[in-house]
C-alpha cells in the first residue's frame, strides 16, 4: 500500500504505511527506500537521511540503490536537517 500512495504523492499516507511495514519486514530494502521518500518529500531530512543510508546496508546495487546515493548528495539531506518538525503517524496517533 505504501508504494500506492508513494505514487500518488500522497506523503503521510505513504509514510504510515511503511512504518506500519517497518514492523512487519524490518530487513526489507523497499521499506527503507519508502520511509525515506515519504519523509524527503515531508520535509523530514535527518530521517529520510537515516533510512536512505539503511537502503544502502541492505541493498546497495539494488533498483533504488543508485538514486539513494543521489539523494544523499543533496544538501538538505547531507546536512541531515528538518526543513519543518514533522510528526510521525504514529507520533500524530497519541
Amino acid at each position: 500500500m505504501g508504494g500506492y500512495y508513494l505514487d500518488r504523492k500522497n506523503w503521510k499516507a505513504a509514510l504510515s504505511r511503511f512504518e506500519s511495514a517497518m514492523v512487519l519486514d524490518p530487513e526489507n530494502p523497499e521499506v527503507y527506500w519508502g520511509l525515506a521518500e515519504a519523509e524527503h518529500h515531508l520535509g523530514n531530512f535527518a530521517d529520510a537521511k537515516a533510512h536512505y543510508l539503511k537502503l544502502l546496508d541492505y541493498d546497495p546495487d539494488g533498483p533504488h540503490g543508485r538514486q539513494a546515493r543521489k539523494e544523499l548528495k543533496e544538501p538538505e539531506i547531507a546536512n541531515g536537517k528538518n526543513a519543518v518538525p514533522v510528526q510521525s503517524a504514529t507520533e500524530t496517533a497519541k
